[in-house]
């Protein structure tokens, strides 16, 4: 079964090492690992940490964050095979999976040992506000436990309105109620009299905990309180075999469906891109019908970024995902009818787009999915909803030519030059591609 994997797999005969970035990454729902040549380098897990760069736990350069031994050797991951979800060395005879909150590892030879060592000075601290690491033994057990904070005061004085939930912009800052300051071209003034003294941005936790399974499978685990841990902790150790055999036919399944794309002069391109479904598959989330950025330590799920994704699905025929995303971005649809641009982990909306790009992207990929089944009740559903849209985009045109507006932008777009009078040329292809649909 777990040879299965191979099928869909990239090979790195001498692993990682051949790589400029010295890592790859497998990567499931809020977890993701990056693999270095003896175990992982990179971990991260996205617990209730608003903030992307705080999904960071463990990072290192030179030394293995988290190394794997095989009778107390120090394993070399050659003839390796990674897929988005998982990785095989077949020197070492060593597998290890991505699933939900935990990476499972194992060594195939059920007569060689196996250990997974964390090294400590790997934990990482380089997060918005403030990271304390500490250390709790419970019956032998060590728990790495990550406290991040961040005073709201603190954090609206140096970043303004960035990343804070819009349903608080009004109370916070010199915007009208229900406007995302976000977009506000006036210089944003706090309202230091609707602070408490100790109102915290986020106050999170994350736990994590390597778990010896048997001799031969050991589990890095990760909750949001001890409890949830623990809970985390038993879904693995109770069902690690179906998790695994479960994660394989999942993947499995995408292989009849693969694009197929030829380069002439580089084969192996056109074998990368053969596994883009596969990737798209591990940015899945479990808790909400919607996808992450991306299939490493990236984390965040965008409005706009999901639907770019979105609207590749249908290349390898997953318009069952398609509607059940639509669903998701029908019930998230703002009162001026605008679709959010980024979402934290808690699906708060942290930014709204205002008619431009993300709202074309929507139409598009609502006509991608009919024009795919031909089922006219999809147009139906969305019809008042894509109306109202192309309503509001017409408007936000100058003299009836040129859409205006901020665009797709980076965190702080005035500091770009970016305001609600600028043209972008995103918004206005998109917009000139939906206007074809309209007719």
């Amino acid at each position: 079964m777990i040879d299965r994997l191979k099928r869909h797999s990239t090979y790195f005969d001498k692993g990682v090492s051949q790589l400029d970035f010295k890592t790859v990454f497998i990567c499931d729902d809020l977890i993701s690992a990056g693999i270095g040549q003896n175990g992982f380098n990179q971990l991260s897990y996205h617990g209730t940490q608003p903030v992307s760069r705080n999904a960071y736990i463990m990072r290192s350069d030179k030394t293995q964050a988290i190394s794997f031994y095989i009778n107390n050797k120090k394993v070399d991951l050659t003839n390796l095979f990674v897929s988005s979800y998982g990785f095989i060395s077949d020197k070492e005879m060593i597998c290890g999976f991505a699933s939900h909150k935990s990476l499972i590892i194992e060594s195939i030879n059920k007569n060689k040992e196996l250990k997974v060592i964390l090294n400590e000075e790997n934990l990482y601290k380089n997060v918005h506000g403030k990271r304390e690491w500490t250390t709790k033994t419970i019956k032998n057990e060590q728990i790495y436990i990550a406290h991040d904070y961040y005073k709201l005061v603190d954090w609206v004085n140096e970043n303004g309105c960035f990343l804070v939930n819009i349903n608080e912009h009004f109370r916070l800052f010199n915007v009208n109620e229900g406007v995302d300051a976000n977009n506000s071209n006036d210089k944003l003034e706090i309202k230091y009299s609707n602070i408490e003294k100790n109102e915290m941005f986020f106050d999170s936790y994350i736990y994590m905990t390597i778990n010896k399974i048997s001799n031969t499978i050991s589990s890095i685990s990760f909750g949001d309180s001890l409890s949830d841990l623990r809970k985390e902790q038993k879904r693995i150790k109770n069902h690690y075999r179906d998790i695994i055999k479960k994660q394989i036919l999942r993947y499995e399944k995408l292989k009849e469906k693969q694009p197929i794309v030829e380069f002439s002069e580089s084969k192996e391109i056109g074998e990368l891109m053969k596994l883009i479904p596969f990737y798209a598959e591990s940015t899945k989330l479990s808790s909400k019908n919607i996808i992450r950025a991306s299939a490493s330590d990236y984390y965040w799920v965008w409005g706009w970024d999901s639907l770019v994704s979105l609207n590749e699905f249908s290349k390898w025929n997953d318009l069952t995902y398609q509607k059940k995303a639509l669903r998701f971005y029908k019930k998230n649809i703002l009162e001026d009818g605008s679709i959010p641009h980024r979402w934290n982990r808690d699906f708060n909306i942290l930014q709204s787009g205002k008619f431009g790009y993300t709202e074309c992207l929507f139409i598009i990929l609502v006509w991608d999915l009919y024009s795919k089944s031909n089922k006219k009740r999809i147009i139906k559903k969305y019809y008042k909803d894509i109306l109202n849209i192309y309503e509001k985009l017409n408007e936000k045109r100058k003299n009836k030519t040129f859409l205006q507006g901020l665009g797709v932008y980076p965190d702080s777009p005035y500091k770009l030059g970016r305001t609600r009078e600028s043209f972008v040329t995103m918004d206005n292809s998109s917009f000139y591609m939906v206007s074809n649909i309209i007719n």
